[in-house]
């Protein structure tokens, strides 16, 4: 048993009892395991900034009514029921962020972006691996992408900046649809 002046904690059957205010903090995390991918942020946080950076530079070649078959390198259907990607989330990546893909794309292939690149392609061998090895804590692909989201947006906050949420999200889904990461073939 724990006593102080603000807090009383019994601990006698493994449950937890409390007689007067209570700081969870020291408490609550004890046993805690993240079960989120995991990579190093800023790493893709940098590859995702220099993006949103040089955002200005593809004004003027916007692409409206991009199709799918446009950037099919395999069969989609496939590929999501591999990874268990909702018909609902393919949709949604279909009709809200396809038109960034090409964009996205033009960018990595640019020569003058050459080292960013190469730091992107690290970045997808890394969130390769840790999806692999986390893949079973997640029902579908769609929860891995938001944990991802949910970690790149924990590192921007915690670093005081200010960066539209939006552009993560557009980022990490081209990964998925462009293959960098998830299962392509069984």
């Amino acid at each position: 048993m724990l006593n102080t002046k603000e807090q009383t904690i019994s601990n006698g059957d493994g449950n937890i009892q409390a007689q007067g205010n209570v700081d969870i903090s020291q408490n609550y995390f004890i046993d805690y395991k993240p079960t989120h991918i995991t990579f190093y942020e800023q790493n893709i946080f940098a590859v995702i900034e220099e993006f949103n950076n040089n955002l200005d530079l593809f004004e003027g070649n916007e692409v409206e009514n991009i199709s799918a078959e446009e950037f099919e390198n395999i069969d989609k259907t496939e590929k999501n029921r591999l990874n268990k990607l909702s018909d609902e989330y393919f949709d949604t990546i279909c009709g809200e962020f396809l038109p960034y893909f090409y964009k996205i794309d033009n960018f990595l292939k640019a020569p003058q972006n050459k080292s960013i690149l190469l730091k992107y392609r690290k970045i997808a061998q890394q969130l390769k691996v840790s999806i692999v090895a986390n893949r079973r804590k997640f029902d579908y692909f769609e929860e891995i992408l938001d944990d991802i989201v949910a970690t790149v947006i924990r590192v921007i906050r915690d670093s005081g900046q200010d960066f539209d949420v939006n552009v993560i999200i557009i980022f990490l889904n081209y990964m998925y649809w462009n293959c960098d990461i998830g299962r392509r073939h069984e």
